[in-house]
């Protein structure tokens, strides 16, 4: 980022070969130089208006040393916990940085506090079961709401009625 602040100090673009050896980051600031303005020393984007007649805004290029403090403070701010939706929405509004989308949803996503209450996550395991104590016969009881299925390979040669011995038959009384 400092290479592209002299380069609007000097007030002219370099050449596209000078950049081309150089980082992504510094080939996009390249191509967005007509863009770029330097207002007191500090490093702005410009932003065309939507809208013909909108206001242009303006976004800080932010350095690598201020990224986490400017997303921790709008993601956490007054509102609580943003999602990464929200997040990227004010980030878009204040500042921009090569790749500040994709640095703004992970920040998001390795929040502790957002993680808790996912709720697409997998759940926790189960804890091991244990066996249940009866104290007297018929102290629990099961039925069978289902009712008759015959098993799969006889099913061509059982009949409609169910045995007596079928679960869908004993009928619980008192």
């Amino acid at each position: 980022m400092g290479e592209a602040r002299c380069w609007l100090v000097e007030g002219c673009k370099p050449d596209w070969d000078a950049v081309q050896g150089a980082s992504p980051a510094l080939k996009a600031y390249c191509q967005q130089y007509p863009s770029l303005c330097l207002k007191s020393g500090v490093l702005y984007r410009r932003l065309e208006p939507a809208q013909p007649r909108g206001e242009v805004g303006w976004q800080l290029l932010l350095p690598r040393t201020l990224r986490e403090p400017l997303l921790r403070a709008i993601h956490e701010g007054v509102s609580g916990h943003l999602g990464a939706l929200k997040t990227r929405a004010h980030v878009g509004r204040r500042a921009y940085w090569f790749k500040w989308r994709a640095e703004t949803d992970n920040f998001c996503k390795v929040c502790n506090p957002c993680n808790e209450y996912y709720h697409c996550r997998v759940a926790p395991r189960q804890g091991r079961l244990e066996a249940s104590t009866m104290g007297a016969p018929v102290e629990r009881w099961a039925c069978d709401l289902a009712g008759h299925s015959p098993s799969p390979c006889r099913a061509s040669c059982t009949s409609s009625r169910p045995s007596a011995s079928s679960p869908s038959t004993w009928s619980l009384s008192r």
